[in-house]
């Protein structure tokens, strides 16, 4: 993969920079991939899940993607689930990833701001039991 420099855009106020080399070489799978316009271009673009990276893909329209933009997270480990939708109703493609952690299921919500980035995330935990 070629060597080049994305901005994190988990927060918009805050950013920094990582290769996409480095990305690689974290692991050789992605996790998850879904398909939702992000940057309200009527274009479809790419969310991924590689390793323990978010990456967002914007479509340039010509049937070729932007760099990635990287939304790295230290949470983002042990992702079982990820849902695309509009879950508070302002028009803007949001994310919901899903994991297990200790017994106790967390979901964090990751709502798009309309050009390809995402406000702070929330995280909720709940405490699974089973009734048998």
């Amino acid at each position: 993969m070629e060597n080049s420099t994305t901005k994190e855009n988990l927060n918009p106020t805050t950013t920094s920079t990582t290769t996409t080399s480095s990305i690689a070489m974290e692991s050789d799978r992605m996790n998850f991939i879904r398909v939702a316009d992000f940057n309200n271009d009527n274009r479809s673009d790419v969310f991924l899940i590689h390793g323990s990276n978010l990456l967002i893909l914007l479509n340039n329209g010509d049937e070729t993607f932007q760099s990635p933009t990287v939304l790295s997270n230290n949470q983002i480990i042990m992702i079982e689930t990820v849902y695309i939708g509009d879950f508070n109703n302002d028009n803007q493609s949001d994310v919901l990833l899903t994991r297990s952690v200790r017994s106790k299921e967390n979901l964090m919500v990751l709502l798009g701001n309309g050009n390809g980035a995402f406000y702070p995330q929330v995280i909720m935990s709940c405490l699974i039991r089973l009734i048998l």
